[in-house]
């Protein structure tokens, strides 16, 4: 993380692109199967990060690259997305169907949380990988990768800069270099 000019040491600038472990995956349910009603939790543990494209995929790992089939979820380029302070939990659904987004931060009233959905926020696409695009977390074992783009700016190649990851059950996800497998168990 940047740090900023003359500030105390571990405090970032802000508007500071993230770094591994900056944000990180805290919650997610996969169970919603069919109802679009899946979501998953980034915690921000870097202050005043700008979160704009970052970059959430539930594509496998294969070979130093993401591979196609299933969704990139691109954060926004809104200015609440650009100086994002640490605590901040930023709820992310897969689909907008009943959503409320809440797209205000407000870190004096105790107000550290965002709802983002498909159109407010984040968008949900290719991102430069192959069809089809499916939105849904699977319950029989899937992945999460929290990353930002390479230097082409898409998903797409082995240049993105992988911040962190969690999996569960029988995902056969590879890990990216640097960052560890939890392999979270079925919860039910």
């Amino acid at each position: 993380m940047a740090t900023a000019a003359g500030a105390p040491a571990g405090t970032t600038a802000p508007g500071a692109r993230p770094t591994a472990g900056a944000v990180v995956v805290n919650e997610y349910n996969a169970r919603n199967v069919g109802s679009g009603r899946d979501f998953f939790e980034l915690l921000v543990t870097g202050d005043g990060l700008d979160l704009r494209g970052l970059r959430i995929s539930d594509n496998e790992l294969v070979d130093g690259a993401l591979n196609g089939g299933e969704s990139v979820f691109v954060l926004g380029q809104e200015s609440f997305l650009e100086d994002v302070p640490a605590g901040t939990l930023i709820a992310v659904w897969t689909d907008a169907t009943g959503v409320t987004p809440d797209t205000r931060i407000d870190p004096a009233a105790g107000d550290r949380s965002l709802v983002l959905a498909p159109g407010t926020g984040v968008e949900t696409g290719r991102d430069g990988l192959a069809d089809p695009v499916a939105t849904g977390l699977q319950t029989a074992g899937d992945a999460l990768y929290v990353y930002l783009p390479g230097a082409d700016g898409t998903s797409a190649g082995t240049d993105n800069v992988y911040l962190d990851f969690v999996s569960w059950e029988d995902d056969r996800a590879d890990p990216p270099p640097g960052l560890s497998d939890l392999n979270l168990p079925d919860p039910a």
